[in-house]
């Protein structure tokens, strides 16, 4: 016999089944809008504040706002892209110039390519041809940091400890990743990718930030770079020309992704669209994610800015869990935390090969402990209540969350 499951049957737990969730494509945001704010201009970037407190919409101007209220606190005459807030939130940096937040007094002016400010804010990182390094507190420059390939980045970023610089550069037939130790600007060993479509990439197609980069067809993690985002090519319909902007999200665990008036959600373990939400109707053309992951914003062609809280993506486990016990007998799963942290079930799935059930709510399990979702012996009125087993020559699979890829990361034969 086969085995029988049943998901989201508790009515208080509707809304958090991922089986039957809002994150799928649609037209709605399956996210809460936290604020819509029109600046009356083309947006150039917009920007969180490391700290959260203050975020930044730049056009021809720039506007920043008070994430209390959303209520504007102080405009700028300069704007454009590629911005760039020092960590503690008192400079922020643009192509070729450098302001003070609160006064909007110009501190520095220079070489017109990308900034990143170091992780401890003590350098900032031009990218120019070469890559210029200067030192904030004096505004001298440090030194520079040349590139085979003469010509200038079109993305930076740091690892997650600051302590290597990445830049990436298009050379005619490949995409070329240099790596500098910050502590002493000595070049690294550099990694280059195969450009089989340069005409169908470009460089607006490029994330830059202190987790890594995304580009249209690579995910380059900024720890240990790997070629395993296969494309953005295939989800995407091949429109890569027209990405507006790509951030990584939840930890890099996802994507998303501006194309026109459309903001994607994608999954970086499969590349599935996970999620479609309107955002700018005349077309999308910056995104930001703020640094705790919590918010996700997106402005437009018309001046049209939207802010959405993403925080559901956070409590989300990609990997760690495995079935370690099947009982048919009595209808029991015993799936086990194999991490040294506590990780989360929801969105977690069981499945027979022909029905599943999905785990509707939050069910926290320690680090090496075990959850044994048994609705009728062990837990009565817990998440799992469905979740039934007869007897059955079926093997019984896990699969990770549809967020995160849904692929199955464990099984077990009867």
């Amino acid at each position: 016999m086969k085995m029988r499951w049943s998901a989201c049957l508790v009515a208080s737990a509707v809304a958090a089944c991922l089986a039957a969730s809002a994150l799928v494509a649609q037209d709605g945001s399956p996210f809460p809008l936290v604020a819509t704010l029109d600046v009356d201009e083309v947006v150039a970037d917009v920007c969180f504040a490391p700290a959260g407190n203050q975020f930044v919409v730049s056009g021809q101007t720039t506007t920043v706002f008070d994430t209390a209220s959303w209520k504007p606190v102080r405009s700028f005459p300069q704007g454009g892209p590629d911005l760039a807030i020092s960590p503690d939130g008192t400079l922020m940096a643009g192509r070729g110039t450098v302001l003070e937040m609160a006064t909007g007094r110009s501190v520095w002016s220079g070489s017109g390519g990308l900034p990143l400010f170091s992780v401890d804010g003590a350098l900032l990182v031009v990218g120019s041809d070469p890559i210029e390094v200067w030192d904030v507190p004096t505004w001298k420059q440090r030194t520079t940091l040349q590139s085979p390939v003469l010509v200038q980045p079109v993305a930076l970023a740091l690892d997650s400890a600051g302590d290597v610089l990445y830049g990436v550069t298009f050379a005619p037939e490949s995409v070329v990743v240099d790596a500098w130790s910050v502590a002493t600007g000595s070049r690294l060993p550099p990694t280059t990718f195969s450009l089989w479509d340069r005409a169908s990439l470009a460089s607006s197609a490029l994330f830059s930030g202190g987790q890594g980069l995304a580009l249209g067809a690579w995910n380059l993690d900024s720890a240990e770079l790997r070629d395993s985002f296969p494309s953005l090519l295939g989800p995407l319909s091949g429109a890569v020309a027209g990405l507006a902007d790509v951030q990584l999200l939840g930890g890099g665990k996802f994507a998303a992704a501006a194309l026109g008036g459309t903001v994607h959600l994608l999954s970086v373990a499969s590349l599935a669209i996970v999620a479609s939400f309107g955002g700018d109707p005349a077309g999308v053309t910056a995104l930001a994610a703020s640094a705790d992951g919590k918010r996700l914003a997106a402005g437009g062609r018309s001046g049209r800015v939207d802010v959405w809280d993403i925080s559901a993506l956070l409590p989300y486990s990609c990997a760690g869990f495995v079935i370690s016990k099947v009982d048919w007998e009595k209808g029991c799963v015993t799936l086990r935390n194999e991490t040294q942290a506590p990780l989360d079930l929801l969105g977690w799935t069981i499945s027979d090969g022909e029905k599943e059930f999905t785990f509707a709510a939050s069910v926290s399990v320690e680090a090496g402990r075990t959850y044994t979702a048994c609705a009728r012996v062990y837990n009565p009125s817990s998440s799992d209540r469905g979740l039934t087993i007869e007897v059955t020559d079926e093997a019984v699979s896990l699969f990770c969350p549809k967020l995160c890829g849904g692929v199955k990361v464990s099984s077990k034969e009867p």
